[in-house]
């Protein structure tokens, strides 16, 4: 993307018009409504904020996905990987899904974060969302058996396969459901944007729920 960057925006862009969240983690109704604005009009405009909302995107979402298209390098490579991790049993008939996990642990391990109210769920958050996604499948699938493999990425991988172990979750839950085929895979070796273009071939799943940031 063109970008120019500068070294002073008070000294460089300004006098211009400063937009920012009312607060973070929420959807502000005065950010979609700036292409209306017409005191804004031929001004700089100053972006303070994360604007983490998907509500955001929502006018313009067939647009970015248009940009924010894997390279064709990235592709290959992600799709490779997929291949790789696919259970042996898994390579003859049958479907099966691929749930994506990122784990953000580096930074919010912490203690500064902390006092700032950052947390990583524990195992049973784990064990809970993982257990309501093969529920989900069991459903769909009916007759046949569920085959779903959770993938797990994080900024630190070794924090998270001791501290929340995701292979015996899935041990767990093929145990406890006869009918269910769980299987896990990491993602070891790999950096930022490869994790990134792999959670995003994972399936997108729905569930009835209430966002938060209404």
């Amino acid at each position: 993307m063109p970008i120019t960057r500068v070294g002073r925006i008070d000294a460089e862009l300004c006098p211009c018009v400063t937009v920012g969240e009312s607060a973070g983690l929420s959807y502000d109704r005065r950010i979609s409504a700036l292409p209306n604005r017409s005191d804004i009009v031929a001004k700089s405009l100053r972006v303070c904020g994360w604007f983490q909302s998907w509500k955001y995107t929502l006018e313009v979402e067939s647009a970015l996905r248009h940009h924010l298209r894997l390279l064709p390098n990235v592709s290959a490579a992600v799709r490779e990987f997929l291949e790789q991790i696919r259970p042996s049993s898994w390579k003859g008939e049958g479907s099966y899904v691929r749930i994506g996990i990122h784990v953000r642990a580096g930074d919010v391990l912490r203690r500064d974060k902390w006092r700032h109210g950052y947390t990583i769920p524990q195992r049973p958050y784990f064990e809970h969302a993982m257990s309501r996604f093969v529920g989900q499948q069991r459903r769909r699938r009916q007759a046949q058996p569920a085959r779903v493999q959770f993938i797990v990425t994080s900024d630190s991988l070794a924090w998270a396969k001791s501290a929340i172990n995701f292979t015996s979750i899935a041990h767990q839950l093929n145990r406890t459901s006869p009918d269910v085929d769980v299987d896990v895979a990491h993602s070891e070796g790999h950096d930022a944007g490869f994790d990134l273009a792999l959670l995003s071939l994972c399936a997108r799943l729905s569930f009835n729920c209430v966002p938060l940031d209404t």
